[in-house]
């Protein structure tokens, strides 16, 4: 009776993809910069899911900015989206919106670290 071959421990396709884009990005010659990736290339980085983020894109219409006050409820409601994916979006949008009242409270002529680059 023949031997029944092993399967190879073989990482899922989207961790595949993220390794390749990171390779992309780390390789000696002619590197890519984060800038040259795609928005649904650099979230996949982020999220690590390939199928999510394309409907999370969909449904913000290109801009993840879009999902900006919208509850982690709301979030799991988009098609495609997965209560984990949905929460690491509330974190990230949660994570922006405390960037984004940091940076309002610096005065003018201020760095974000408090030194002073006014002429």
């Amino acid at each position: 009776m023949p031997r029944k071959r092993r399967k190879k421990n073989r990482r899922p396709r989207w961790y595949r993809r993220g390794e390749q884009i990171y390779q992309k990005l780390v390789r000696q010659n002619d590197p890519l910069a984060l800038a040259d990736l795609t928005e649904e290339e650099r979230l996949m980085l982020i999220f690590g899911q390939r199928a999510g983020v394309r409907e999370l894109l969909t449904y913000a219409k290109g801009d993840l900015l879009n999902l900006v006050g919208m509850d982690l409820r709301e979030l799991e409601m988009i098609p495609g989206v997965g209560p984990a994916l949905a929460a690491k979006v509330a974190a990230l949008l949660f994570e922006f919106g405390l960037f984004r009242q940091r940076l309002s409270a610096v005065p003018d002529g201020e760095d974000y670290e408090g030194r002073d680059h006014s002429p």
